[in-house]
């Protein structure tokens, strides 16, 4: 758990830094606190996939496509 809390808490730092010098925006609804909660997912599913990689691969898949559906990213049309 303090390896998740860890490094979830360093990405967000790092994303932070970038964020207040301008180094990177945020598109369709996206912002800081919805990269917050996917740094600390992400991580998360890390230790799940070292653990369990089948069931962490169909976690993965459900997350990404909510995020897709949620912040109606664009998809290639070929």
């Amino acid at each position: 758990m303090g390896y998740i809390i860890l490094w979830g808490f360093i990405l967000c730092n790092i994303e932070g830094v970038m964020y207040l010098t301008e180094n990177i925006t945020y598109h369709h609804g996206w912002n800081y606190w919805w990269s917050i909660a996917f740094n600390f997912l992400m991580v998360s599913m890390l230790r799940f996939h070292y653990s369990k990689p089948i069931s962490a691969w169909i976690v993965s898949f459900v997350f990404t496509a909510f995020f897709v559906i949620y912040f109606h990213v664009p998809l290639p049309e070929h």
